[in-house]
C-alpha cells in the first residue's frame, strides 16, 4: 500500500498528515517531507498518524531519524496515534518513551502550544 502524505502549517507547527503504510517502500518519502520541513525552518513537527495502518522497522527509523533532525534544530515532533497496534510497537520497541504520543491532533497542538 502506497503512502500518502499532506502537509498543513498550524500557526508555527508543520502537521504531517500520514494515510497508508509507512514502510520499506515508502519511508523515504516521510524523512523527505520532514527534512523539507526542518530545511524551510519549521522546527516544530507533528505527524498525524490516525490513518496509518501498519509500520515496520524502517518507518520507525525514519521517525527517529527525524526525530533527531528537529531536534538538532532546538525543535520538537509530536506523533499523533490511537491504533493500538501501533501504539504497541512504539511500546514494545521503548519508543513510546522517545516521542510524546498524542491520541488526537488537538491534543497534539495544545502540547505544541499551537
Amino acid at each position: 500500500m502506497d503512502l500518502e502524505i499532506t502537509i498543513e502549517m498550524i500557526g508555527n507547527v508543520a502537521v504531517l498528515r500520514l494515510e497508508g503504510e509507512l514502510d520499506t517502500y515508502n519511508c523515504g518519502q516521510l524523512r523527505s517531507a520532514i527534512v523539507e520541513q526542518v530545511n524551510q525552518g519549521h522546527a516544530g513537527i507533528i505527524v498525524n498518524m490516525l490513518k496509518v495502518q501498519y509500520i515496520d522497522s524502517t518507518g520507525l527509523g525514519s521517525l527517529v531519524g527525524g526525530l533527531k533532525r528537529v531536534s538538532e534544530r532546538g525543535g520538537f515532533m509530536r506523533l499523533v496515534c490511537d491504533n493500538p497496534m501501533i501504539i504497541k510497537v512504539f511500546e514494545i520497541t521503548g519508543l513510546d518513551r522517545v516521542f510524546a504520543i498524542h491520541g488526537t491532533e488537538e491534543d497534539a497542538l495544545k502540547a505544541a502550544g499551537a
